[in-house]
């Protein structure tokens, strides 16, 4: 699954938001490593979301990443 199946089983970690600029350290930068993720997971999330019931939709409303999505129906199917 084009290596993001830790987004499900949560060995990939998710990033801090922000890091501390060297020239800056007072003032939090974004942090790249973060967006990339965050990429990464809305795609695990559109492919999850993508191959389910409307049923199984239900279950996973207001749910934000991969990894709560799929223990949200691990939950509710196991």
């Amino acid at each position: 699954m084009q290596n993001l199946l830790g987004h499900i089983d949560g060995t990939t970690t998710i990033p801090t938001e922000t890091i501390s600029d060297s020239e800056k350290p007072d003032k939090p930068v974004p942090n790249p490593a973060y967006a990339t993720w965050l990429t990464s997971d809305r795609s695990v999330c559109l492919l999850l979301q993508s191959s389910l019931s409307e049923e199984a939709m239900s279950e996973i409303i207001g749910i934000s990443n991969a990894r709560q999505i799929w223990i949200a129906l691990r939950t509710a199917y196991s």
